[in-house]
Parts: C-alpha cells; structure tokens; sequence
C-alpha cells in the first residue's frame, strides 16, 4: 500500500508539476493575447481616426468643390453679365456711327446733287456765252503810218517775244501805239513796262 500511495504521490506530484508548468506557460500566452489584444484595439482606433479624419478630409474637400463652384458660378454670371455689357455698347456705338456714316452720306449727296446741278448749268452757261461770242464779227486791226502797216495779231506776238526774252511770262498785257515815233509801248502783268518797233 505504500506503494502505491508512493505512486499517486509521485503522479500527483507530477500533475501538479504539469499544472505549475502549464500555468506558467498559460501566463505569458495570457499575456500575449491580453497584448494582443490592446493591440488590435489601438490599430482600431488608428483606423477609426483614420477613417474620422478621411470623413473630415472628403467633407473639407467637398465643402472647398462646393464654394469653387460657386465661385466659378458667380464669375461665369459676372463675365457674362460684362460681356453682355459689353456688347450692348458696341452695338450702340455702331448704331451710332451708322447713323452719323448716314447723315454724312445724306450730307455728301445733297452737296454733290448742288455740285451736279452747278456742272450742268456751266455748260449751258458757256454755250451760251459762245453763242453771243459768235454773233459778234470777226475782226483785224491794222495800224499803218506813212506807209508803213502791222496787223495787231503780229503785234501782240512781237511784244509778247520782248517780254519773255527778259525773263516775264505774260498773263496780261496792254499796248500804246505810238506810230509817229515809230513805236509800241506795252505794260506786261500790270508791272513790267518795255518797248517794240512797230513796223
């Protein structure tokens, strides 16, 4: 019987044994799922901030499109509202100036219409003139004096040649006939005064 009282002894030591053993290999097991544990919570909370502050990132984002928008919005209404403006005043300014380019128009015509009507009347004038003109006789004048004689054509010419040769282009002249001294006085331009023979 103390045998086997030896025994139960020896296994119950032994059990006890694996029990201590157990139980010290259970704590630090214990310890690491308790670790293990606090860990996953923390990684939870990481990714909970995370997913907290990505709701905050999405809704600042969000929020910033939303007032661009918006602004994008007001400034498209105000471009359009100054090119709108814009054009407004061009379309004054032409209407403006098409109305001044009309009376201009209007002014030019009703100034050439008296031009037209003055360039018409001219030639009627001038064919009248030369109708007058033509009733009147042809002449030719001749100066003579013992024995001598000139026409007033060939005259005209020897004075008109006396004038140029000392440098006066005639526009005007007006002669004296002098035949008892043999001599045609003449005033060329009403200023230049000079002397011809007569015959």
């Amino acid at each position: 019987m103390s045998r086997t009282r030896k025994t139960t002894t020896t296994a119950a030591k032994r059990a006890a044994a694996g029990t201590a053993k157990a139980a010290t290999t259970k704590e630090p097991l214990m310890a690491q799922a308790v670790k293990a544990d606090g860990e996953c919570g923390k990684a939870a909370e990481a990714v909970e901030k995370k997913a907290e502050a990505a709701k905050e990132k999405t809704a600042e984002v969000k929020k910033a499109a939303e007032e661009k928008t918006a602004e994008v919005k007001k400034a498209a209404e105000e471009k359009t509202a100054e090119v709108k403006k814009a054009a407004e005043e061009k379309t004054a300014e032409v209407k403006k100036a098409v109305e001044k380019a009309g009376k201009e128009v209007k002014e030019a015509v009703a100034g050439k219409k008296e031009e037209v009507r003055k360039a018409v009347k001219a030639p009627v004038r001038a064919a009248r003139a030369r109708k007058a003109a033509k009733t009147e006789p042809q002449t030719k004048v001749f100066f003579q004096y013992m024995g001598g004689q000139v026409e007033q054509a060939a005259l005209v010419e020897k004075v008109v040649a006396d004038a140029k040769a000392q440098g006066v282009d005639v526009v005007s002249v007006k002669l004296y006939v002098k035949p008892e001294e043999g001599k045609c006085y003449y005033v060329a331009n009403d200023n230049f005064m000079g002397a011809v023979d007569l015959f």
